[in-house]
């Protein structure tokens, strides 16, 4: 097997940098930028390789980072973005070409951090028969994430926080199929935590067992909305706590057994609606 080593670290100021990495393993690709519009893009393909980009004291900076595994079982990828300033875009994109459907691939780790005001984060990650985990940090006013799962077989982890105000967190985690068409993803776990007021959490679970989704607000004004719809899925739950006043909570699952819904509201004028609609798990 080809194994390449690469590793490379570059600092630039106000400048557009496209940084590009093919056909390796265990490859390493760190970028620091510092300054305002500035642009970073890493693209690698294989195994086992770790892409970092950190853009300092600047405005209306891009990053995008792209990963794609051959599904082998060393099959690793670490994506890790850091930014501070204004109106800066991360995109992430983890992908795997699954070779062997009966190989246990290692986890997917994607990590950003934002520190500013508009901020976006952007992650998607698809198609893996290992764990996958995705972990967003932002933290100031009018910051956004967009974070997707979909495909995986096993388990897939997304934990989310977000401090400061007009705050929006978007998640879709959606479980795959098996060869056999039997299984559906064993298990989705989603942690969002928001403190501050005007935030709002968005979140969906499609296709899953042994589910969880947990979603907590510390603030006024705040909005959370879930819905887990596991397709004939069991042992699903959802766990929702607001703090704070004029907060809203609508929290639905669909098509399952052993559903659980917990939910805690203390503060005044805060509104909560919970739906439940049953499935039939076929034997």
């Amino acid at each position: 097997m080809k194994k390449l080593i690469f590793t490379m670290t570059l600092i630039l100021s106000m400048t557009t940098l496209a940084f590009c990495q093919s056909d390796g393993s265990s490859n390493s690709a760190t970028l620091h930028q510092k300054g305002k519009y500035q642009h970073a893009f890493i693209k690698q393909i294989h195994t086992n390789n770790t892409g970092t980009v950190t853009q300092n004291q600047g405005k209306n900076n891009t990053t995008i980072l792209k990963q794609r595994t051959n599904g082998r079982k060393s099959s690793h990828n670490n994506a890790d973005v850091t930014q501070r300033g204004n109106r800066n875009i991360t995109k992430v994109q983890q992908n795997e070409n699954q070779v062997d459907e009966s190989a246990y691939t290692y986890a997917n780790v994607s990590n950003v951090a934002q520190v500013g005001n508009r901020n976006i984060s952007r992650v998607n990650q698809k198609g893996t028969r290992g764990p996958v985990i995705s972990n967003i940090v932002q933290a100031g006013t009018g910051n956004k994430t967009i974070t997707n799962q979909t495909n995986g077989i096993m388990q897939s982890d997304i934990y989310i926080r977000q401090k400061g105000r007009n705050n929006t967190a978007r998640i879709n985690q959606k479980g795959g199929i098996s060869g056999d068409g039997t299984i559906f993803i064993q298990s989705n776990l989603l942690k969002v935590t928001q403190h501050g007021q005007n935030n709002k959490a968005n979140a969906t679970q499609i296709k899953g067992i042994n589910s969880i989704m947990t979603l907590n607000q510390h603030g006024q004004n705040n909005l959370v909305s879930s819905v887990q719809d596991v397709a004939m899925g069991k042992n699903n739950s959802i766990t929702s706590k607001q703090l704070g006043t004029s907060n809203m909570l609508n929290l639905n699952q669909h098509n399952g057994s052993g559903m659980q819904i917990d939910a805690t509201q203390q503060g005044i004028g805060n509104v909560g609606m919970i739906i439940q609609t049953g499935g039939r798990l076929s034997e």
